[in-house]
Parts: structure tokens; sequence; C-alpha cells
């Protein structure tokens, strides 16, 4: 069988796979949905911008670095792990090489986990075949062989971007004759990578090159620059980004548009409705119509294409953009807003736990205040349709799975068990507890009445070539339902 889910995380589109988050699992899809990757606990995946992931998740020249027992190391695109997990610290590669530490020493490695260069403590990634280091609070760059090609004689620099990199100087104001302190304010400029100084330290402010523009700023107010320095849109915008798919978004007083690389004014957001917009990828950008509402996208003559109907939206790569409904769930939707199903081959374990109104009612509302931060409690009065339309919207909300309800998560607090043969199951649990048991999830499905019985349907779900519960483990689990609940256990496997 096959299921549609939606995801806890989701990452943008990197060489034509996404990292996802589900129940704690962690894995990636490629563009049409498929699960290359299989969601594991095996490994950590490193985001520095996503606060709930423990190295970037993101694909770089073929790999992923990935954590697994507090070590370092590198999976490629099957899901291999083709450099060993042995490091205390990694970066992504760029341009064929990876910083690493391991031991206290700190090196450059290639794609085939060889040492390549010794690294300095204040040495970055390689970019464009320079990588910026630190010597004695100054920053210049190395090259791949470890030679300082441009000498460390700036306050500051950023990384190459282009061809080109900014840097900084730093000079100081007046002594302040109260607290004897002196304070510095920064001038900014750029040179390309022979060191040669194309424009110099100036400006208040300066972005990398993006679409051989780069923007600036003095004086407070913002413009461009080209390559050779030349100030090719004038410095007039009170605020600006940088060009990116053509276009750049400025400001005069009140007053948004986008404009082109010529400078020219393309759309304004008043004169589409637009309350806020963001820069453009691949030909559409997001955008906000209403205070405090939802997100959508619009095209490049500001015209809205794809409806406001999201909590939270994404720049499109590769074809596909990253959004939230707002209950917590991401997914991806293609240009013209439709979802893309993201399907896995599943194998499908059903146990029926038969028992008494009140039983079934406890464990329902166990599993939906563990698993939900919305509140689905069932009434004592609540008709047999209602508990069931309750349980398609908690499954609903939380896109099919009641993490909450992963069996390990449910029945094993044993503080809360009091039974005449507790201390016969926990004697069994000890023995026999099945490895790996935390990595499954299960579900309420559906409850129905017997003969006065009620009955309650709870299925789980394994990807196809995946361990799956062995009777033996339902065996476990459902002697844990039945210690809590009193209830009898049918087990049934297809």
């Amino acid at each position: 069988m096959s299921i549609n889910f939606k995801y806890d995380y989701v990452g943008n589109f990197s060489e034509g796979l996404a990292y996802v988050r589900r129940n704690g699992k962690y894995g990636y899809i490629d563009t049409t949905g498929r699960k290359v990757i299989p969601c594991s606990r095996e490994y950590k995946f490193v985001n520095l911008f996503d606060f709930y992931a423990p190295a970037s998740t993101d694909f770089h020249e073929g790999l992923a670095c990935v954590i697994k027992e507090d070590k370092w190391g590198y999976i490629d695109k099957t899901g291999r792990e083709v450099i060993p997990c042995i490091y205390d610290d990694a970066s992504v590669f760029s341009d064929g090489l990876a910083k690493v530490s391991f031991e206290g020493k700190r090196f450059y490695i290639d794609r085939t986990g060889k040492e390549v260069l010794t690294a300095g403590k204040d040495w970055d990634v390689f970019k464009e075949g320079l990588a910026r280091i630190t010597k004695d609070g100054k920053t210049g760059f190395v090259d791949k062989v470890g030679n300082e090609v441009i000498p460390c004689k700036y306050d500051g620099a950023s990384m190459f971007c282009e061809g080109m990199a900014s840097v900084c100087q730093d000079h100081p104001l007046p002594e302040d004759e109260e607290t004897d302190e002196i304070d510095y304010y920064t001038t900014l400029g750029y040179i390309d990578k022979t060191g040669r100084e194309v424009t110099p330290c100036k400006y208040e402010a300066a972005n990398d090159f993006h679409e051989g523009l780069a923007l600036v700023a003095l004086e407070g107010k913002c413009g461009f620059i080209d390559k050779s320095g030349v100030e090719v849109i004038p410095l007039q915008y009170d605020y600006a980004h940088d060009f990116q798919d053509g276009l750049a978004q400025v400001a005069i007083g009140d007053e948004s548009f986008f404009i082109d690389k010529s400078g020219k004014k393309v759309f304004s957001f008043a004169e589409q409705g637009i309350l806020a917009a963001w820069d453009f990828s691949e030909g559409l950008a997001v955008a906000c119509f209403e205070p405090g509402g939802k997100r959508g996208y619009i095209d490049k003559t500001g015209k809205q294409v794809i409806p406001g109907n999201y909590f939270e939206a994404h720049d499109f790569h590769d074809g596909l953009a990253r959004v939230s409904d707002g209950h917590g769930k991401m997914y991806f939707i293609d240009k013209t807003g439709t979802e893309l199903e993201i399907s896995e081959s599943v194998t499908e374990t059903t146990v029926f736990v038969a028992g008494s109104r009140e039983s079934i009612i406890r464990i329902l509302n166990r599993a939906f205040r563990m698993s939900s931060r919305q509140d689905f409690k069932i009434a004592d009065n609540d008709s047999l349709e209602a508990i069931n339309g309750k349980i398609r919207a908690a499954n609903e909300h939380i896109s099919g799975l009641l993490s909450g309800f992963t069996l390990v998560d449910y029945l094993d607090d044993r503080s809360r068990m009091d039974c005449p043969f507790k201390d016969v199951i926990l004697g069994y649990i000890d023995e026999v507890e099945p490895d790996g048991s935390e990595n499954y999830d299960a579900n309420p499905m559906e409850v129905a009445q017997e003969d006065g019985v009620y009955v309650l349907k709870i299925s789980s779900f394994v990807n196809d070539g995946q361990d799956t519960y062995t009777p033996e483990d339902w065996r476990y689990w459902c002697g844990m339902i039945s210690a809590y609940d009193n209830c009898l256990i049918r087990f049934k496997k297809g």
C-alpha cells in the first residue's frame, strides 16, 4: 500500500534532493516525492538555520554531512556512508574540499576522505579557489596549497562571490573623555582574486555580487555597482535587496517596488495591492496581500499566481517550494500550487483492541494528549460517529501519523501501571523488549462496536524493506495495553 505524508520539517531542494524530518526520523526525497533515503534515526543531520535539526542538510557536490554517535561524516545520494563518521567537526564540501577536525587537528579532505591540506585555526572553507583566513586579527586569503596569496591586512572580508570579495577597514573615532574608550567606524570596498583593489573602502555597506551587480550604501542611501566599481544604479534608495532572478526590491520613502538591472521600475507594491514581498526565485516570489495574512506567490509582473493559502512559504528550488499550512506540518508545491504527493510504499500491521467504551476512550484521549497541541479530547457522551470524526481530524491534523501514539512512548510509562499482573508484565518487558521498537509508529484508525464491546483498530506503517513488528513485538506491547486498560487483543498482519 502507499500513504501520502507531510513532514515536521522539510528543507529546500539541492542537487535534486530535499531533507525531510518526521517523528524524529530523518531522510531525503527527490523532486517526484519518492523517498530516496528512508527516514531513520541512524544519523542526525545538521542545519545551521534549523533549530530543530541537530553542517548543512543540503547535498553539496554529491555529499551531505551527517552525525552518528556524536561524530561527523558524509553520505552519498543513496544514503551510503562514503566518508566514515569519525570527525569531531566537519563542514560541507565546497570547491572539492571539506574542512574537518580530528583529535585536535584541523585539515581539509577531498571527496574520497583523503587529507590534502593542514588548516589553521581560523581558516574557512574554500570558495572559488580561495579560503578566507585570519592571522593576528587581520584577514586575507590562501590558495589550495596553503599559500597566502592575498595578505592578511584587512579588518574583515567576505568570501569570494563572482570573483569579488568585499573587504573592510576600521577607523578610530575620537576618544571618549569620560570612559577613555575608543570606538570605530568601518568602511568597505572590493578586491578581485589577485588582491587588486577594485573599489576603495568608502562604503557603509557592501554586499556580495549577484548577477554582476553589488548592493552598496553610503550616507544612508543604497544603489548598485558593477565589477569595475561604477555606480550603475544611483545610490538613491532608502532600502534595497540584492538582485535575484533579474529583479531587486527597493524602497524610496513609503513606496516599495521592484527594479530591473537597468534601474527601471517594473511594478510597485501599491499598484498590485502587495503589503510585503520577498526575492524572486525561478520566476516567482513570496508575497502577502493582507495584514497578518497568509502568503502566496507573484510572478514578475506582480500578479498573484498562487493564492495566499500558506502560513509559511519559501523560495522555489528545482521547481518546488516548501510551504506550511500553519498546523506544524510542511510539504512542497509546484509552480501551479499543486501539492507534491510524497508517497511511501509501506507494510501495514494492524491490531484490534477490544474493551469497554470507557477503556477505549481512555486509550484514545491518552494518545491525543501526547501527540497533539490541539484538543481532540473525546467526551464521555460522544457518539461512535463523533469519536471516529475526532480520530480522522487528529490524523489529518498531524498528517496521518500520531507520533505521540508511538507505542514505546505511549506504553512505557511504567509508573502509571496498576493491575494485578504488574510484576509479571514488567518482568516480561525487561526480558524481551524488541530492539529498535522506538522506531515504529502507530496510529488509531477507527472504533467499531461489536456485540456491546468497543473495538479500536490500531495500525503501524513501516517502509517496505525495513523490519516490521513481529507477533512477539505486538504481544509485548499489547500486553501493556491490556495491563493498562483491561482490554483484549487480536493480532492481524496485512
